[in-house]
């Protein structure tokens, strides 16, 4: 017994160092929800750091790359409605969860966004009409 929580905390010790600074492996998580209303196959999701690249179109597509500094995301839903963001990292080691939860409330579609990690961020915003921006 005493061999197993030794080896739980090794264990644990050497994840814990690899998701906040050494990155032997990558633990970045992305994941996609929504509510009844809503499909998570209409959603875009697109890391812009120098190039674009695709993370979610309908299901996980590539791995989020590991920047330090500013780390822009855009969001789309159904080819209609926008949200750019920021996520500021510290150190290009620190590995996240980036979650991501769709709802409509009052006839307008929402996400919360969780990212957990060493440079946590979280909140809930609009996606805008892309008709209404381009007037």
């Amino acid at each position: 017994m005493k061999r197993l929580s030794i080896l739980s905390f090794l264990f644990y010790f050497l994840w814990l160092l690899n998701k906040n600074f050494l990155m032997w492996w990558d633990v970045t998580t992305l994941n996609v929800h929504t509510d009844k209303q809503l499909s998570s196959s209409k959603v875009k999701i697109e890391f812009v750091c120098g190039k674009k690249t695709v993370l979610y179109d309908g299901k996980n597509k590539e791995n989020i790359p590991q920047e330090y500094g500013e780390n822009n995301f855009i969001v789309t839903y159904d080819k209609k409605y926008i949200l750019k963001f920021r996520h500021f990292k510290f150190n290009r080691r620190h590995q996240h969860s980036y979650d991501f939860y769709f709802y409509k409330k009052a006839e307008k579609i929402f996400v919360d966004v969780e990212i957990n990690g060493a440079d946590d961020k979280k909140f809930t915003e609009e996606l805008k009409n892309m008709k209404e921006l381009n007037r």
